[in-house]
Formats: C-alpha cells, structure tokens, sequence
C-alpha cells in the first residue's frame, strides 16, 4: 500500500504522522540507522579507552550481533520496503533495542558519549520514485485510452463497412422484418437481393 494510516493497527507513538506515507517510513528507518550508528560508535570508543574493564568480551559480542542484524535488516530494504506497515513495526522494535543497548551500557559504566543520533536530513527518494510510477500509470491509461479511441475511429471511418445497404436496402429489410420476423426477414431480404428480385439495395463497392 502507498499510504499507512494511523488506525491501521499500528500502535501510534507521540509525533507519528497521520499518514505513514512512504518518506515518513524511510524517515523513521534513516533515524533509526543514525541512533544505532552513533552508539556503536560510542561503544568502539569505549572498548578502545577502557579495554575490556567496562565492556567485557561477551557484552562486546552481544552488541556486535544486534548491530550486524540491524545492518543486514537496513541493506536489505528496498523501494517497496517503504509501502508498508510492516517495514514501520520492524524498525520500531529495532530501535527499542537500541534504547535497551543504550541503558546498559550505561549502567556498565560508559564514558563515551553514548546517545541517539542528531536528527538526519530527510530524504524525498521514495517519493521521486512513487511520482514517477503514478506518472507511468497516468500515461500507461492515457496511452491505452488513445489506442483504444483509434480503433473507434478506424471502425467508423468507413461507414459503408458497416452498413453496406442503400437507403432503399434499409428500408426494404426493415419492411420485410416487421412482415417475417428478425431471422427470416433478413433471410428472404438478402435472398431475393442475391437473385436480382430488388436492386438498388446494396452500395456499388
């Protein structure tokens, strides 16, 4: 879907957009990128100052699991990653874990800086892209629309085609309907044209 709403079943937070349109969800990814980069950042800091006294061998290894599952979740999104609810559910939990991360380290006793991300610049690219395929479907209808007109007018443009009976035919066939019914009227009308019994009735090719 293009558009998620907010009553869509996903929990609403304070400062969520009514719409999850597609540039809010990669809004939401390209945040959640930059928290967790600044905290691994802050915990490389870390190790490399206080060795493994504050961060230990195991916790370290933790951490490195968490970030490399983030980073392969992140490379693996694509533009259709960001029609969907799901991508905004998933990277939400994603970031709570960073928060937890975050809380413990802190409760190791960190003294690097370790904090969200300063808010990254917001990108359009997802909705470049949506406007390009609304533009490729808008001309896509346009073009099937015109092919289809150019058929009408192919039929119409010769209307001998489609009604190659004179006036007098017209006539003729309609009278001998009303007398014979439909089928049979249409018969003997075409009958008695083919043995010469009316002329005139058919247009001169």
């Amino acid at each position: 879907m293009f558009l998620v709403p907010a009553q869509s079943g996903l929990a609403g937070e304070e400062g969520d957009p009514l719409i999850w349109w597609p540039g809010a969800i990669e809004d939401l990814v390209r945040q959640t990128d930059g928290e967790i980069e600044s905290l691994a950042r802050a915990v490389d800091a870390e190790r490399q100052k206080s060795g493994r006294a504050v961060i230990s061998d195991a916790l370290y290894a933790e951490w490195r699991a968490f970030y490399n599952e983030w980073k392969a979740y992140r490379e693996d999104l694509g533009f259709g990653s960001y029609l969907t609810g799901a991508t905004v559910t998933r990277t939400r939990v994603y970031r709570d874990r960073s928060h937890d991360w975050r809380n413990t380290l802190l409760n190791q006793g960190t003294t690097t800086v370790v904090g969200p991300a300063p808010p990254t610049p917001k990108s359009g690219y997802p909705w470049v892209k949506v406007v390009v395929i609304l533009a490729s479907i808008a001309v896509g209808a346009y073009a099937v629309s015109k092919v289809s007109d150019f058929g009408k007018l192919l039929k119409a443009k010769n209307p001998r085609r489609r009604n190659p009976l004179t006036a007098k035919g017209r006539k003729i066939k309609r009278a001998m309907i009303r007398h014979y019914g439909k089928a049979q009227g249409t018969r003997v009308f075409y009958a008695s044209a083919n043995a010469g019994r009316i002329t005139g009735v058919v247009r001169k090719r």
